[in-house]
């Protein structure tokens, strides 16, 4: 038996880890209580190759509800978090993004701007913590 074939069936194949700091949690200032789990932080993770396919496929599909697995809060304590915290967590998201997910986001608009139509996002989905939700913790 070759190293292919354990008990007659063929080895799985370990998954890649990635290496290095890829998560880094921003304390709340004003923790936000929901469906009975209390959040005081809230973790950003770096996105995989994978990740940001399928995140592209579903802004296609879904506009302003397209998931952004970068946070890992759903969209709802998000939506809540103080205006003051929602700013921490907006200053590291830049940092956690993708170049081209970061370079459509730095391209929008700031409120009351106009400019001229781009191929990034609409600002209801484009990559912006307000407008996320990610998997439960």
């Amino acid at each position: 038996m070759d190293n292919q074939e354990v008990n007659g069936a063929p080895a799985l194949k370990p998954a890649p880890k990635l290496l290095g700091n890829r998560s880094k949690s921003v304390p709340l200032t004003y923790p936000v209580e929901y469906e009975g789990k209390v959040w005081h932080d809230i973790t950003l993770t770096r996105m995989t190759a994978s990740q940001v396919r399928d995140f592209m496929q579903d802004v296609v599909e879904h506009g302003e509800n397209a998931h952004l697995p970068i946070f890992d809060a759903p969209k709802e304590v998000i939506d809540a978090l103080d205006a003051d915290d929602m700013a921490a967590v907006d200053r590291l998201l830049l940092d956690f993004l993708p170049q081209s997910l970061r370079e459509a986001a730095e391209r929008r608009p700031v409120s009351g701007e106009t400019t001229s139509p781009s191929v990034a996002p609409s600002s209801e989905a484009a990559p912006t913590s307000g407008n996320t939700e990610s998997g439960t913790t």
